[in-house]
């Protein structure tokens, strides 16, 4: 398929993210209205208070994860499917994994798997947030993600352009079971994170501001993919008051593919895997959306690196020619 994921990406979390500010307050005055509803009612004759959530608040957490639903696809169909001619066959295309000649370097990937982890968890936690169950809310929502993003490999299958990509699909999946276990186990949640650090590149903004925000280029050159782990997560350091600060640091393996995508005229493009030290912003809120959102948000320059090692793409067109033209 082609690789939008720049895009989807944003869009995907930073509607889930609105919707979940949006819906906490309107959930919040939902809630009161029933406690002062319940207020002028009489006790029930055993003094016990029903704790069951109405079935407006449900419908209107689930309003909220359909919208931010009808966002991405809007998105994605004006950049994509508008205008464009799809064959009557669905093609196939593998693409390969994070081999130096692939398009992305490998960014793409994270990218399906992030998207989908960052939507399977943040449409859970909508849903809970208006009175779903656990597994209810955990299973809808991975359905959501599992449906929206396969129907749009299919759709992409019938675009000579693109083509289905089974790698995608292997992503998406990915994506979606990292953030079940997450949702699942505490344990591994309170020690991990999996957050995408983003600045635009140079490359990025100069072909959005000739070509429009939905023909731009996706930019991977200007995404960075980290799986970070809490120090604050060790209790020892945590009740020490020596070294309580350290909730605010994170040790982080972070992937880059810079020049990939945009492309950079006499840049060789290079993939990035990183150690280094992040700044962990969840510390600072409350369990809520701000605090979901830094878990799978990075603001820039918020990673200092201790270790790097690169592979740059080795170009073969241009040896194969000398090597052709020697002969």
């Amino acid at each position: 398929m082609r690789h939008r994921f720049i895009s989807v990406v944003a869009v995907s979390a930073l509607a889930i993210s609105l919707c979940a500010q949006a819906q906490a307050g309107v959930l919040d005055l939902a809630v009161r209205d029933e406690v002062t509803r319940a207020a002028q009612q009489p006790l029930p004759l055993d003094g016990s208070l029903s704790k069951k959530p109405s079935w407006k608040r449900k419908a209107l957490a689930f309003g909220g994860l359909g919208a931010a639903y009808g966002v991405l696809y809007g998105w994605t169909f004006m950049a994509w499917h508008y205008r464009s001619v799809e064959g009557d066959h669905i093609k196939f295309h593998k693409e390969g994994w994070f081999d130096a000649s692939t398009y992305a370097g490998g960014a793409d990937k994270l990218g399906h798997a992030w998207a989908n982890y960052t939507l399977t968890r943040g449409g859970s936690r909508l849903l809970r947030a208006g009175g779903w169950r656990k597994g209810p809310s955990l299973i809808a929502s991975t359905a959501l993600s599992l449906g929206f993003f396969t129907l749009s490999e299919i759709k992409d299958g019938y675009n000579p352009k693109y083509g289905f990509s089974p790698n995608d699909i292997v992503a998406n999946v990915t994506g979606q079971a990292l953030g079940i276990t997450m949702e699942l186990v505490p344990w591994i949640d309170e020690r991990f994170d999996f957050r995408m650090e983003y600045l635009p590149s140079k490359a990025f903004i100069d072909q959005a501001s000739e070509n429009g925000i939905f023909n731009s280029a996706e930019d991977y050159s200007g995404q960075n993919y980290r799986l970070a782990y809490h120090l604050g997560s060790i209790k020892s350091l945590r009740n020490d008051k020596n070294y309580s600060w350290l909730r605010f640091v994170d040790v982080s393996v972070g992937f880059h593919a810079d020049a990939f995508s945009p492309k950079v005229t006499g840049k060789t493009p290079r993939q990035d895997l990183s150690l280094g030290l992040t700044l962990n912003l969840q510390e600072l809120f409350k369990p809520g959306a701000m605090r979901f959102t830094t878990e799978v948000f990075a603001p820039p320059y918020t990673t200092l690196p201790l270790m790097t090692t690169s592979r740059e793409r080795v170009e073969t067109t241009t040896a194969s020619t000398a090597a052709t033209a020697s002969n």
